[in-house]
């Protein structure tokens, strides 16, 4: 009698095993989470950098709103005085400050706190920004006037802060300039 040898060939599935098919899972998952963080950070910095760029600019309309103001004076047949003396925008825009956009002839001043820009972000809308518009702004500008020594001789300090919150934390940008009695120095 023969014998026969059988061979048995051994046969594996080709396949993920559960344990390689969570090792897969959850590095494919920390790579997903990553990238939506990553993302989420990006957006946050854009409105970030959108809001703060905003805010210099309308801090530094605040310093030309002022210097308008100086200038409609003197044009007017004003002096110095008129503008930056007693009465004048030192006492309109001390303490508390005072607000003003383009809409106002003159700084009005604020008791307490300045309330917040508004503006028209309708499909006509111009981006301006006052304290008539429709929708409110998170912005919030002051404008401190101060002289720059005890007297109102020739010279004054402009300070227009702008304010607005983040998430959860106040930011402010704060523009500061001189501005000077151009008429009666040049004499």
């Amino acid at each position: 009698m023969k014998t026969q040898t059988i061979k048995y060939k051994l046969q594996t599935k080709q396949g993920f095993t559960l344990l390689e098919t969570l090792i897969a899972l959850s590095i494919f998952s920390i790579t997903i989470v990553s990238l939506i963080v990553f993302i989420s950070d990006g957006v946050a910095n854009a409105k970030f950098t959108k809001n703060k760029l905003t805010a210099y600019y309308l801090a530094q309309e605040g310093i030309e709103l002022i210097r308008n103001v100086r200038d409609t004076n003197i044009i007017t047949g004003g002096t110095w005085n008129d503008f930056a003396g007693s009465g004048g925008i030192v006492d309109v825009c001390k303490e508390d400050g005072c607000l003003m956009d383009y809409t106002l002839s003159s700084p009005q001043p604020c008791t307490g706190n300045c309330p917040g820009l508004k503006y028209d972000n309708s499909s006509s809308g111009l981006g301006f920004y006052d304290y008539s518009l429709t929708f409110a702004s998170p912005f919030t500008r002051t404008i401190l006037v101060e002289p720059v020594n005890s007297s109102f001789d020739h010279e004054i300090r402009i300070t227009s802060k702008v304010s607005w919150v983040q998430g959860r934390d106040p930011k402010e940008v704060i523009v500061s300039e001189n501005l000077f009695d151009w008429i009666s120095i040049s004499l």
